[in-house]
């Protein structure tokens, strides 16, 4: 199953690039889990994010991804993160996260691959995913503007 969501920030796309990090990353943190930051590797092809997920304060889980690709360019940088443990009921992840430069904005593409191992449970989770996805828009459009102003105001 896939999900495409794009974001457009007033942020330069050079900048939004270097902030995906350990602060964007738990600022992103879906509403009702808990996230324990184990490892935060960076972007970087072999870097890792391990975590340790509570579901509605109770339910424990391991999720360890790896970065699988990265790549820079003068309008698109982009990594890609690969689940190899999940949380149930997941089985597969694969997680892009694009950054597109749009004029004097950005573009941040999220395209989210995943799988439960059955069509029935990858229909009945893709509007969990999808809502924690669409959660982040406002934080991503509040993050990169506080960011852009500090940028602005910071002395040269």
């Amino acid at each position: 199953m896939q999900i495409i969501l794009k974001t457009r920030v007033d942020c330069d796309f050079q900048t939004v690039f270097e902030l995906f990090e350990e602060e964007l990353f738990m600022a992103l943190k879906p509403p009702g889990m808990r996230i324990t930051l184990r490892e935060f590797g960076g972007k970087k092809v072999g870097n890792i994010v391990s975590l340790e997920v509570k579901i509605l304060g109770i339910i424990r889980q391991d999720w360890y991804n790896v970065i699988t690709e990265s790549q820079e360019g003068e309008e698109e940088c982009f990594f890609v993160d690969e689940g190899r443990r999940m949380p149930f009921p997941i089985k597969k992840w694969r997680h892009k996260h694009r950054v597109i430069q749009a004029g004097t904005q950005t573009d941040i593409v999220d395209e989210v691959s995943f799988s439960t191992g059955t069509l029935l449970g990858d229909w009945l989770l893709r509007p969990v995913i999808w809502g924690q996805f669409v959660y982040r828009k406002p934080i991503y459009r509040r993050f990169f503007a506080e960011s852009q102003r500090s940028t602005d105001h910071s002395p040269q």
